[in-house]
């Protein structure tokens, strides 16, 4: 038989008031099988009903507290122990040791006074537990009330932190997806910003290209125009030439007429 230490915490136990641990049964190891075993004598049955005796609860206040922290189990020096929450009745002396306990444990564990702590609300689940306890002594139907309440409220927080890490494994996934997108896009502008580099490179060149171009025109077309204006004189010069000539023949031409007369 192995027992394992259910529920409990040096937190609980400080805020939640508990009995004195009690021996439930006693276990010893033969040398020879070297397993565990009830020292009680008797029949199996006659253990099953210890045992049944022992872990049975005896009425509704003590089932309510049993709802509100499980009884404490644990084995120490070959013998069973057991822990049950305390059924002394709320002073308003507890109440004062119950704050002042709280504030401690807050500040030893180093608790969060704002927005999500798991240890600020695992200690006042505690509190609440000790408060669920005093109410259950003094009226089992409202101590009652207050553990519907109390689990309500695990299961909206429990529904609550399920969203919460969906939504933070989404919020991951979309970061993620994000972040290739974004090495995605920042790649494409690398390879946009090189072509428009490579293109205004070109750009550059073209324009020296057509300045050379224009320039060679402009050079050109002064050295025809100037070509075409010394034709131009010289034709005029041959053709002042020409018409001198011309008028010289012309009067030569006349000259015997004159003389005949």
């Amino acid at each position: 038989m192995s027992v394992e230490r259910l529920g409990g915490s040096l937190e609980s136990s400080l805020l939640v008031k508990y009995e004195e641990p009690i021996v439930v049964a006693t276990i010893a190891i033969p040398k020879k099988h070297q397993q565990l075993e009830w020292e009680e004598t008797g029949t199996n049955a006659d253990r099953e009903a210890i045992c049944e005796d022992t872990f049975a609860h005896t009425d509704e206040t003590e089932e309510i507290l049993n709802a509100t922290v499980s009884p404490k189990i644990w084995e120490a020096d070959g013998k069973i122990w057991r822990q049950t929450i305390s059924r002394a009745r709320g002073t308003r002396l507890d109440a004062v040791n119950l704050q002042h306990n709280l504030d401690e444990v807050l500040k030893d564990r180093q608790a969060l006074n704002h927005g999500l702590c798991p240890v600020r609300r695992q200690l006042y689940s505690h509190c609440f537990d000790e408060i669920i306890r005093q109410v259950t002594i003094d009226n089992p139907d409202r101590g009652l009330l207050l553990l519907r309440l109390r689990d309500e409220i695990q299961m909206t927080l429990g529904a609550y932190h399920t969203l919460y890490e969906s939504a933070v494994a989404h919020g991951r996934h979309s970061a993620d997806t994000g972040y290739y997108e974004r090495m995605e896009l920042m790649s494409q502008i690398d390879q946009l910003e090189s072509n428009t580099e490579i293109t205004r490179q070109r750009v550059r060149e073209l324009r020296l290209e057509v300045d050379h171009t224009r320039r060679r025109l402009r050079e050109k077309r002064e050295m025809d125009g100037k070509r075409f204006a010394e034709e131009v004189q010289f034709i005029k010069r041959a053709n002042q030439q020409l018409k001198q000539e011309t008028e010289s023949l012309i009067d030569y031409a006349k000259r015997p007429s004159l003389i005949m007369q």
